[in-house]
């Protein structure tokens, strides 16, 4: 199974889906801080059990500090900001004059299915408005991504570190032409132009980087991810939303290979220089 639903009227987002690994593995990849630096944050803290605390967080930007309201070892974990703040296009929080903080809650419900486990995910409490609502959309589809993430990672990587290339930018224009010009020549060159779960594709950069391989998770216009065939273990990602009037763009290469570690890290500033070409064009704006 895996379902994902966003629901703009109950303010919340849900995904449930199978993942082959025990309720005991799924919930230390959730609440171990060296678990979740594998497959989520680039940084994580925990202190754990009932009113404890978990932060996760992105270099400079998207800190998301939670009090932990439930710790049900193998079943349940519940985390609750109060005062969850909507996210600008560089992970800084907007000020509350132009976004009221929310009291958010990120449930996350594990049950065991034989010798796998279905965890189900509902984010919910988001506020409303314009950024509330850009807030809403974009972790809808992060977390698509993030969860086919910790199914990798415990299917086929389990214990192994990850290594990566972590890629960011924002420019005021609309999001349509940002995906345009990030997917299209002067860019990453994501071929073919429409993609859906199992669609072989390429990526050609006028830096010289060509990669192939099999699409895993595509939303039209606004998030790609896909399995990497010249590197190995390697999954590349690329995504643009919308957050405090502008457009974001993150990308990625992760790797779960030493061999490719080198290569993964070699390309961040290709492709941040690709990212930054498309954040400076005017075709863009």
């Amino acid at each position: 199974m895996n379902n994902a639903k966003k629901d703009d009227e109950r303010r919340l987002f849900e995904m449930t889906l199978d993942i082959n690994a025990t309720p005991d593995d799924v919930w230390r990849a959730l609440t171990e801080a060296e678990e979740l630096v594998r497959w989520f944050p680039l940084e994580a803290r925990v202190t754990p059990g009932d009113g404890g605390t978990m932060l996760w967080t992105w270099k400079e930007g998207w800190r998301w500090e939670t009090r932990i309201a439930e710790w049900t070892p193998g079943k349940r974990l519940r985390l609750v900001d109060e005062a969850a703040r909507a996210y600008d296009a560089s992970g800084q929080p907007i000020p509350a004059d132009r976004a009221q903080p929310a009291h958010v809650v990120i449930d996350f419900e594990l049950k065991a299915r034989g010798n796998s486990t279905r965890l189900r995910l509902v984010h919910s409490g988001f506020g409303r408005g314009d950024a509330w609502d850009d807030e809403l959309d974009s972790v809808a589809g992060g977390w698509q991504f993030e969860l086919r993430g910790l199914k990798q990672y415990l299917e086929l990587h389990r214990g192994r570190q990850r290594h990566y290339a972590w890629i960011a930018g924002s420019t005021p224009a609309p999001i349509d032409a940002v995906w345009t010009a990030l997917t299209g020549a002067n860019g990453f060159n994501l071929r073919p132009a429409s993609l859906a779960t199992g669609v072989p594709f390429t990526i050609q950069t006028v830096a010289g980087d060509r990669f192939s391989g099999v699409t895993e998770f595509a939303r039209a216009h606004r998030d790609f991810a896909g399995t990497i065939n010249e590197l190995e273990d390697t999954y590349v990602r690329l995504s643009v939303f919308r957050a405090g009037g502008e457009t974001g763009i993150t990308a990625w290469l992760v790797t779960y290979s030493s061999q490719a570690a080198a290569a993964v890290k070699a390309f961040e500033p290709r492709g941040q220089a690709l990212v930054d070409a498309v954040t400076a064009a005017k075709t863009t704006r």
